[in-house]
């Protein structure tokens, strides 16, 4: 996302717009600090002295040996410089009384000036080169505008990217809950005298194990045999897409290592739970046999608490 946003900011440089561009680049170094081309790009933009040498600088701190950075702040130096003379030299060539002592002690002021002037400069250009090449510490110069001194850590960065998922996934957790209700509520189907009927997930399993298939072929059609079976269906088409949804996002995500087996077990238990409700949405409607396997709903034992040790470790990362 950063190099597109400095090819886009390069692209209207080159193009003559540096107004539209600057917004973009200041948002690249405010995101990352440690972008040298795009200070670089930076200074061409800016207009003020202190922002260019301060653009400079900072390309200087992050790369010590870029010659023409360096070459770039000392030619801001060398013209301040050249102004002061040239401001001294239009004070000698003024109308004031070249043979007043008053004019000549004034003059003799202001070239003690310019020359304590001159050497402060020097000085701190000296300074700062030495400071930039033996890399103790940054250069203190004033901001122009805001720019973060620390990056984001990868915590945050991680947390950032699964927050907006936390709470589809703990709404996705709570309507598994309730489809499994729906599974092993007992139904009026085969119900015999003073006892419950079976189960939603017993008919599907008596189903697809061929235990009815006299009863399939006795009636007119599915429905009115299996009438429990189609509650089922529109509760696993949505899990089915909810799920995928969720997947589509922590699927991209890479963890740190805090976390990684936690999200691994939340990936694994959602596909379980998906192909067990993508066989219920598709056969169902057919009435075509699956095999479902054995314990297919039970693989998820760790999943409630894996969920919470991501919801807790996002809430403690996340920038505010």
């Amino acid at each position: 996302m950063v190099s597109e946003k400095l090819n886009q900011a390069v692209h209207l440089i080159k193009s003559g717009n540096k107004l539209d561009a600057l917004p973009i680049l200041k948002e690249i170094v405010q995101i990352d600090p440690n972008n040298e081309n795009a200070w670089l790009w930076l200074y061409s933009c800016v207009d003020k002295v202190e922002q260019k040498k301060y653009c400079l600088h900072q390309a200087l701190r992050i790369n010590p040996n870029n010659k023409n950075a360096r070459a770039a702040v000392e030619k801001l130096e060398n013209q301040k410089t050249e102004n002061i003379t040239a401001t001294d030299y239009k004070q000698k060539k003024g109308d004031a009384p070249k043979r007043d002592p008053k004019y000549a002690s004034n003059r003799r002021n202001i070239q003690a000036i310019i020359m304590l002037i001159v050497f402060s400069i020097t000085l701190l250009v000296v300074g700062g080169i030495y400071i930039l090449t033996s890399k103790t510490s940054a250069i203190s110069l004033p901001v122009p505008f805001p720019v973060p001194t620390a990056t984001m850590s990868i915590e945050s960065k991680y947390a950032n990217s699964v927050d907006p998922i936390i709470g589809d996934l703990r709404l996705w957790q709570s309507e598994w809950d309730d489809f499994l209700s729906l599974l092993v509520e007992p139904t009026d189907w085969w119900a015999g005298e003073g006892k419950d009927g079976m189960s939603r997930i017993e008919i599907l399993v008596s189903l697809y194990s061929g235990l009815t298939a006299g009863a399939l072929e006795a009636g007119d059609n599915g429905e009115v045999l299996f009438p429990p079976l189609n509650d089922l269906v529109e509760p696993s088409i949505k899990l089915s897409n909810d799920g995928r949804k969720i997947l589509n996002v922590i699927n991209v995500t890479t963890p740190v290592f805090e976390i990684e087996s936690s999200q691994t077990q939340i990936i694994q238990c959602i596909k379980v739970r998906n192909a067990f409700t993508d066989a219920i949405k598709s056969s169902i409607p057919s009435r075509t046999p699956h095999d479902f396997g054995s314990g297919s709903t039970e693989n998820c034992d760790v999943f409630e608490a894996a969920v919470e040790k991501l919801i807790n470790f996002v809430n403690t990362h996340k920038s505010k």
